[in-house]
C-alpha cells in the first residue's frame, strides 16, 4: 500500500465540502498502525482485504454502487521484491527512480489488469488510473483511431488522458520543476494536492459560501467533453 495514503483522503475530507462520501479502501494488505492512525479519526472510510484483479473482491467492496475509482500505482517495492529474493522493503521505501525499466512496467501492467477487470463489471464508471510508463496508455485507448492520434500527436491529446482519467507520475515533477520558473505554478500544484480551500469557518448547519482564497477564484468553471464523430 502506497504511503502517503493521508494524502489521498485530505482533499476528500475538506471542510468546504458538505457531504463526505464514502471511502472504500481495496488492498491485498492492511494498513498499518502509522498509516492507520493517519486516517482512522475520518469519517466514512472502510477498508477492505483482497485485490482489484479478483471479481469476487470488487463486489465485497461494492463497486456495483461506486461513484468512481482511483487505481493507485502499486508500491514500488512490491516490484523490487519480485526481482529478488530478498524482500526489498525491509531496507527502506523504495523510489520510482530506482526501479529498472522492466520494474516500471510491470507496475503498470498490475494497475492495467486492474483497470480492465473494473471495467468488466462497470463499463460506465469514472476512473482515475495513475501510470509510470506513458506508453503503456496506448493499453487503455478504447478505440483504434485514438491509438492513431496519440502516435500522431503524443499521449497528451488523447481523450482519456485530456479528461483527466490518466494520471502520469511524471506530470507532477514537471510541474514542479516548471514552478521554478513560474511561481503562479505552485497555485495549480496545492488546488491538485490538497483541494479548493475556502477561507473562514462555517457555522454548524450553515452552508459556507465565501469564495476560495486564491487568485483563481474568479475564473469560471469549464468542463472538457469527448463526443466521438
Amino acid at each position: 500500500m502506497v504511503p502517503n495514503l493521508i494524502n489521498f483522503v485530505l482533499p476528500l475530507r475538506a471542510k468546504y465540502l458538505t457531504k463526505c462520501p464514502p471511502i472504500v479502501i481495496l488492498h491485498t494488505d492492511p494498513p498499518n498502525e502509522k498509516q492507520w492512525n493517519q486516517i482512522a479519526y475520518f469519517p466514512e472510510i472502510y477498508f477492505v482485504k483482497g485485490s482489484a484483479l479478483f471479481t469476487k473482491d470488487l463486489i465485497r467492496a461494492n463497486l456495483t454502487k461506486a461513484v468512481k475509482v482511483v487505481i493507485q500505482t502499486p508500491d514500488a517495492s512490491e516490484v523490487k521484491s519480485s526481482f529478488s529474493n530478498k524482500q526489498s522493503h525491509t531496507d527502506g521505501d523504495v523510489e520510482l527512480d530506482n526501479l529498472t525499466r522492466e520494474e516500471q512496467e510491470l507496475l503498470d501492467a498490475k494497475t492495467i489488469f486492474k483497470y480492465k477487470s473494473i471495467t468488466r463489471i462497470r463499463p460506465d464508471i469514472e476512473i482515475v488510473t495513475e501510470l509510470v510508463c506513458p506508453q503503456n496508455l496506448a493499453f487503455l485507448l478504447p478505440h483504434t483511431k485514438d491509438y492513431t492520434l496519440m502516435r500522431k500527436y503524443g499521449v497528451t491529446l488523447t481523450p482519456i488522458f485530456a479528461s483527466g482519467q490518466i494520471y502520469l507520475s511524471s506530470v507532477m515533477d514537471s510541474l514542479i520543476c516548471q514552478s521554478y520558473y513560474n511561481s503562479a505554478l505552485l497555485t495549480v500544484l496545492y488546488q491538485i494536492l490538497v483541494g479548493n480551500m475556502v477561507g473562514g469557518d462555517s457555522k454548524k448547519g450553515e452552508k459556507n459560501t465565501e469564495k476560495p482564497v486564491d487568485e483563481f477564484g474568479e475564473v469560471k468553471q469549464s468542463n472538457l467533453y469527448h463526443l466521438p464523430v
